[in-house]
């Protein structure tokens, strides 16, 4: 039996990557790359304001916290996620839930 909450997401990607693939070809572009945005600072603080990722890039990954990190939609190929995840102290790896994306 297949989860229905995947089913209902695969159809959500597949009609996506049909309209992306539509408008792409109309514009004579091989693909897109959508940036989830970043997080901007207070002033005069070291600490950034709270982040919520742009709206296309949380439309195709459903991710609203994944600042930095890039999504590349070319049509016919499987999109591609570019997470920003630095090895260093400051930072947690960035971390993708299990779901059918």
């Amino acid at each position: 039996m297949t989860d229905p909450l995947a089913e209902l997401q695969r159809c959500h990607l597949d009609r996506l990557e049909q309209r992306y693939a539509e408008v792409l070809s109309r514009l004579g572009h091989d693909g897109v790359l959508m940036y989830s945005g970043h997080p901007a600072r207070h002033f005069g603080d070291d600490q950034p304001t709270d982040f919520q990722a742009y709206g296309h890039f949380q439309h195709w990954t459903g991710q609203t916290y994944l600042a930095q990190s890039w999504l590349l939609v070319c049509p016919g190929k499987r999109p591609i996620l570019y997470l920003h995840a630095p090895d260093d102290f400051w930072h947690l790896p960035a971390r993708l839930p299990q779901e059918a994306w």
